[in-house]
C-alpha cells in the first residue's frame, strides 16, 4: 500500500507595506489606507492639542488682547454712564434754590403731588409768583402756595444721592420733553459703528491691518477726549459718532491680526 506523504513547508507571510500611489497624469499622491487612517491637520485648531490647548501661548496672546478689549468695554459702556440721568428730579426754582429752603422743602412748595415713584410731578411746577411771595415773608402754609395752575419747567433739579455726579444728561436737562435725546445719542453711536465697519474694513484691505488698528485707536483716543467738552447735543452726538467708527473694530482687528494665518 503506497501512503503519500505530503510534505508542507512553513510558509513566512511578509507584510503588505502600504505603499502611496501615484497619479501619472496629475503627478500628485494618491490617498491609501494608510493617509485615510491618518488624522488631517488642515487648521490651526487641529495642530493645537498636539502643542497643548492651554498654556504659555494663550496666556501671552491673552494678555496682548487685554487693552484692544479693555478699549472695546469703555467706548460701549462709557455711553451709559455720562448720560444717566436720576429718576428722582423736579423742576428748579432759582428764588427757592438761593434761599434757606431744603429738598423736600422746595418740593412740597412747587412741585404738585402725584400718585406715582417719585409722588411728585417732574415736568410741571405750581404757576406762582414766588418771588414776591418770598418778599412777603409768608408761611409754607399759606394760601399764596396752593394753587391748582402748573406751568412747565425750564430747569429741573437732580437728587445725586444714588448717582452721586453729574452726568452730560443733566447738565443739559435731557428731561421731559427732551428725554428723547439720550436714545437718540445711542443710536447715532451704533450708526457710526456701522459706517465704522465698512470704513476700517476698507482701510485693512487696502492698507494692511495695521493702520487700520491704529487709525481705530486713534479715533478712540480722539472722540473720547472730545465728549467729555461737550456742551451741546450736536456736539455730543458728533463725539459719540467719531467714537462709534472705532466700536467693534478695536476689537476685531486684534482677534484676526493674533490669530495664526493657516494658508
Amino acid at each position: 500500500m503506497t501512503v503519500l506523504l505530503l510534505l508542507s513547508t512553513p510558509v513566512t507571510v511578509k507584510p503588505i507595506a502600504c505603499v502611496e500611489m501615484k497619479d501619472e497624469k496629475s503627478n500628485s499622491i494618491l490617498p491609501t489606507e494608510a493617509t485615510r487612517l491618518r488624522p488631517r491637520l488642515e487648521s490651526f485648531d487641529d495642530v493645537l492639542p498636539y502643542v497643548g490647548d492651554y498654556g504659555r501661548y494663550q496666556w501671552l496672546l491673552l494678555l496682548s488682547l487685554l487693552p484692544y478689549g479693555a478699549t472695546y468695554a469703555f467706548l460701549y459702556f462709557s455711553q451709559f454712564f455720562i448720560t444717566i440721568i436720576p429718576t428722582e428730579h423736579w423742576c428748579r426754582i432759582d428764588e427757592l434754590v438761593n434761599s434757606n429752603f431744603t429738598e423736600e422743602e422746595r418740593i412740597k412748595i412747587t412741585i404738585p403731588v402725584t400718585n406715582v415713584y417719585p409722588y411728585y410731578e417732574q415736568c410741571q411746577r405750581k404757576d406762582v409768583n414766588f418771588t414776591e411771595l418770598l418778599k412777603s415773608d409768608k408761611s409754607l402754609s399759606s394760601s399764596g402756595f396752593q394753587t391748582n395752575k402748573t406751568i412747565k419747567c425750564t430747569q429741573w433739579e437732580y437728587n445725586f444721592t444714588q448717582i452721586p455726579y453729574p452726568s452730560i444728561g443733566t447738565e443739559l436737562d435731557w428731561v421731559c420733553d427732551r428725554e428723547y435725546l439720550v436714545s437718540t445719542a445711542q443710536a447715532i453711536f451704533f450708526c457710526g459703528s456701522i459706517i465704522g465697519g465698512f470704513l476700517v474694513g476698507w482701510i485693512a484691505d487696502h492698507k494692511g491691518r495695521i493702520p487700520a488698528l491704529m487709525f481705530c485707536n486713534g479715533i478712540a483716543l480722539f472722540a473720547s477726549i472730545f465728549t467729555a467738552s461737550a456742551n451741546s447735543f450736536w456736539s455730543f452726538a458728533v463725539c459719540r459718532f467719531l467714537a462709534g467708527l472705532a466700536f467693534d473694530n478695536c476689537i476685531n482687528i486684534p482677534l484676526i491680526i493674533g490669530k495664526p494665518s493657516t494658508k
